[in-house]
């Protein structure tokens, strides 16, 4: 007989090569729930389900994978398949914990320098970098990476080091033009040019021209530049070079046809919607003046001081007092004015609207061919960069696509810090409210934009930030006014990002006509603004057209194909029957679903959602241009293929017994764990939380400590001796509890426990408590205190004074080991037996116990039982019944034991009594089948 579980797996593979995905899902729902316990099934199971559109549960097989011991192979396809979705904090823990389990590997520290580098976290990429160097010290690759780290934070000496020892290494052409583009941001233009021109007839030799058409044009040399750009071919800047040629020349159609060219081929050309901003109020055309100016501060990879140039000359060229010539607020561009014009510098200290125009003409004219992020002046026949310090809006940029790969208290920290730096810019107070909005803190983030506006009243996206939030609490008449307020006050200018939010309250008040001309624009101006396309499908059903809506989901999809993803299984159904037949009968629910899912996130760079278990994750960094997802599922039905196949067609071959509870939704624990668990009343789950998360909680705990006692200290005393945990003489109690600044979901930081809990407990969908805090208790070397009041002391955890069988919630209490904790080390100790004992005194007892009177307690311990440690390694966790009588111990060895004691809540109470047994979770059968041995016990515990 073929294996039950090998059978539905076969089958599932069949179902997707005949096209019908949604079937496919019932057979791979249902092997999932047979208790799935090898790891080579687990990947086949997992490469089947991404076939069929269902990115979440293929990347906790993946996890379930791992926990059976597929170990690196099941991380590094996680690794890849989430940042094929986008979904880079899945790829993070991913790699931290692959680089945890094999700190030799170089592959894990690469990966982890290149992820953080390209979302521009530059210490956390150089510390993954130094580490890879380690390993690796003839890297090139992560050489130049570190270079061009360095040299985005202004470290020009360690840049030019890293890129010397780089070139000291045999490099590839594409790896010289690399190190070429770090030496032009140096403005180290004579050695860039030395790299490019042998490299200008190779493979890389449209990119060598290009460069050097470029630094051609910055240093006015038109004919060159011109004869390099036409050697582009169908290159984008092409046109963007020979457009800015053309500008320079004063041939403006000419130029704004090449420049358009531009933008058609690649949308992201930074310097060509400069240029079209540099000419289009010459037509009056302001509005698109703005956003065209937008648009290249959006896209442009750093701070644009010619932006600021352009964005005050078309105010002034409309007429309009520019907000941006406080000079408290452009405090910071003055330097670089001191060297494009230092003769103007007094008389723009003076706030002269004539000398401003003059002297932003001046700065454009000296600029020559230059609208980089790289200013540069000609001095003599020498190209010289100029200074450009930190700004604001680049900088709020930055930290806000951080989102991707930071941590909420981190990035927050930074808005702060940054505020603090740009006291008079409203842009960080703006940018913070926008990434509260993303996180769905509606209240939190409507304070900041009010300090946003309260700084600068001119900050626009404050307003737009503002209308969203009266969305979200269901003032939707307030969003029209806020908005309008916003558009007000900035000169009665609109843009995309006014359109769909505008466009969304609009909508939602049943007023389609004019949401539709908002949202169709807005999805015209920016096609990768997810937030637009989902209210304009809703828009189209609301009008009655299935197909409208078909268009605008399938849009939704190819931007961010995780959201729909999620919002279906959160809807609870299979939005893909086929994959190119959507089932449209689904249409609403999932994209009112997407849009739930979304918070405040209608932007058009950074996709964010967070799924119903608070997992922030993302659509494609790439948009429309991303790889598509699908092209290798042949590759992946046959990988498929080829595990199945491992396994001979009798059942004899599986050795796991059958689980004896039937499981609602299976994440991760085997047949073997959760038999473990009900016959002992607790599991130990071995690397529940990644090695390199306890390492990075444990050091921001251990650096608190030291700068802020007074807060994480729960019991601190401002005259006593300060504590120092490296230092033992300043150890003079034997527990010390240390209070949190983090909260994150369990399953976005610890995947593995929250699949476990959630196993043992039925289901996410009965769990409470879904974050964890670095909450630490601290037991210190105290060997003498074994004994003493309090250390034999059993008891459970939160215990209610009036307790029945049907109404507790405890669902499962979690010992968290953040250190290496041996028995003698502090452990906390459980006794075994002491559940099953005291569901029996529950149902014994239907009025109800209190189970605050340690009397219960003793009754129980009293009685036969086996103590045992949790003991382990730092990562590992004890997960036991919340019935579990447990106690402390003392710390007979010379380090502290670090432990995070979790109470896990249930949503509704233990139910071991339900109708139907298949659906009792692990927690309630251990309940239940004490009832049932109750009855022919010879005695039951019983209070004295």
């Amino acid at each position: 007989m073929i294996s039950l579980i090998v059978a539905r797996l076969r089958n599932a593979l069949k179902l997707i090569k005949e096209g019908d995905l949604a079937n496919s899902r019932v057979e791979l729902r249902r092997a999932s729930q047979e208790g799935i316990d090898n790891p080579a099934l687990a990947l086949a199971a997992a490469s089947l389900l991404f076939t069929t559109r269902n990115y979440h549960d293929s990347l906790a097989m993946l996890d379930l994978a791992f926990s059976l011991g597929a170990g690196p192979i099941a991380l590094w396809r996680k690794y890849q398949e989430a940042m094929r979705l986008g979904w880079e904090q899945d790829a993070r823990i991913a790699l931290e914990t692959g680089a945890a389990m094999e700190p030799k590997e170089p592959r894990w520290r690469a990966a982890l320098l290149a992820l953080h580098a390209r979302r521009r976290d530059r210490k956390v990429a150089l510390h993954h970098g130094e580490a890879l160097l380690a390993i690796k010290p003839r890297a090139g690759s992560a050489l130049i990476e570190m270079a061009s780290l360095y040299a985005a934070q202004g470290d020009e000496e360690s840049a030019r080091r890293s890129l010397a020892a780089a070139l000291a290494l045999p490099l590839r052409d594409e790896a010289r033009l690399e190190v070429a583009r770090i030496y032009r941001s140096l403005g180290a233009f004579a050695e860039a040019r030395a790299l490019l021109e042998p490299l200008t007839q190779g493979s890389f030799g449209i990119e060598a021209r290009l460069l050097l058409a470029e630094l051609a044009l910055w240093s006015g040399d038109l004919v060159q530049a011109e004869a390099l750009a036409s050697s582009l071919d169908q290159h984008a800047a092409r046109p963007r070079i020979l457009g800015a040629i053309a500008v320079i020349r004063g041939h403006r159609d000419q130029a704004r046809l090449l420049l358009e060219e531009a933008l058609r081929l690649d949308p992201n050309e930074s310097e060509a919607h400069t240029w079209l901003a540099e000419l289009l109020p010459e037509q009056g055309r302001y509005e698109q003046a703005h956003h065209q100016l937008t648009q290249a501060q959006m896209t442009a990879r750093g701070a644009l001081f010619v932006g600021h140039l352009l964005r005050i000359r078309i105010n002034l060229c409309a007429g309009t007092s520019p907000p941006s010539l406080d000079l408290a607020q452009i405090e910071h561009l003055l330097p670089t004015f001191a060297h494009l014009c230092p003769e103007r510098l007094l008389e723009l200290r003076k706030g002269d609207l004539e000398a401003w125009r003059q002297a932003i003409e001046l700065c454009l004219a000296r600029l020559h061919g230059n609208r980089s992020i790289t200013p540069t002046i000609l001095r003599g026949s020498f190209l010289e960069k100029l200074p450009v310090g930190p700004e604001p809006r680049a900088e709020s940029r930055r930290i806000l696509e951080r989102i991707r790969v930071g941590r909420r208290e981190d990035l927050l920290a930074e808005f702060a810090a940054l505020a603090e730096q740009f006291p008079h810019s409203g842009l960080p107070h703006a940018h913070r409210g926008e990434f509260l909005l993303w996180l769905g803190e509606v209240s939190e983030a409507r304070r900041a934009l009010e300090q946003a506006i309260d700084v600068v009243r001119g900050t626009r996206w404050a307003y737009i930030g503002l209308t969203m939030c009266d969305i979200l609490e269901g003032k939707l008449e307030d969003a029209l006014v806020t908005s309008a307020r916003g558009i007000s006050i900035m000169n009665n200018t609109e843009g995309p990002a006014v359109y769909v939010h505008r466009g969304e309250a609009l909508r939602r008040l049943g007023r389609l006509e004019e949401a539709q001309r908002d949202l169709e624009r807005s999805v015209a101006m920016h096609g990768s603004r997810v937030g637009a396309w989902v209210n304009l499908g809703l828009l189209r059903l609301a009008q009655g057209s299935v197909e409208g809506a078909r268009i605008a989901i399938q849009q939704v999809f190819a931007l961010a194909p995780g959201l729909i993803s999620d919002a279906a299984r959160a809807e609870g159904v299979d939005l893909f029957s086929s994959p190119r037949r959507l089932a449209d009968w689904h249409f609403a629910s999932v994209l009112r679903r997407c849009l739930e899912l979304l918070r405040g996130n209608r932007s058009s760079s950074c996709i964010s959602y967070l799924t119903p278990e608070g997992l922030l994750r993302f659509g494609h960094h790439g948009g429309h241009t991303q790889e598509p997802l699908h092209d290798d599922d042949e590759q992946r039905l046959v990988q498929a293929e080829e595990m199945l196949r491992r396994f001979p067609v009798t059942r004899s071959t599986f050795t796991s017994s059958k689980v004896t509870v039937s499981l609602p939704k299976r994440k991760v624990l085997s047949d073997a764990q959760v038999n473990f668990f009900l016959e002992h009343g607790y599991l130990h789950l071995p690397g529940a939380i990644p090695r390199a998360t306890v390492d990075r909680w444990v050091e921001d705990s251990r650096r608190r400590v030291i700068e802020e006692p007074e807060r994480i200290l729960r019991n601190y005393f401002p005259n006593s001796t300060p504590l120092d945990l490296d230092r033992p003489e300043t150890w003079h109690q034997p527990r010390v509890e240390l209070q949190g600044s983090l909260h994150e979901p369990i399953a976005h930081v610890a995947p593995l426990l929250w699949g476990a809990i959630c196993d043992l407990l039925g289901g996410d969908e009965r769990v409470q408590t879904q974050t964890l805090n670095d909450y630490f208790i601290l037991k210190f070397p105290f060997p003498e205190q074994e004994g003493t009041e309090g250390m034999e002391l059993w008891h459970i955890d939160d215990p209610q004074p009036n307790a029945k069988l049907n109404g507790l919630r405890n669902g499962l209490v979690c010992f968290l080991l953040f250190s290496d904790v041996v028995p003698e080390g502090g452990a906390s100790r459980l006794l075994v037996g002491s559940v099953s004992k005291l569901a029996r005194l529950l149902a014994a007892s239907p009025s109800g116990i209190d189970l605050t009177d340690p009397v219960w307690a003793k009754a129980i311990a009293a009685e036969s039982g086996t103590e045992v440690p949790c003991s382990g390694e730092a990562g590992d966790a004890f997960l036991a019944h919340g019935l579990m009588l447990h106690r402390a111990s003392a710390n007979r060895t010379r380090r502290i034991r670090w432990l995070n004691n979790l109470m896990i809540y249930l949503k509704a109470p233990l139910d071991p009594l339900r109708t139907d047994p298949s659906l009792r979770s692990p927690a309630e059968e251990i309940l239940a089948r004490a009832i049932e041995r109750s009855s022919t016990a010879s005695s039951s515990p019983s209070l004295p």
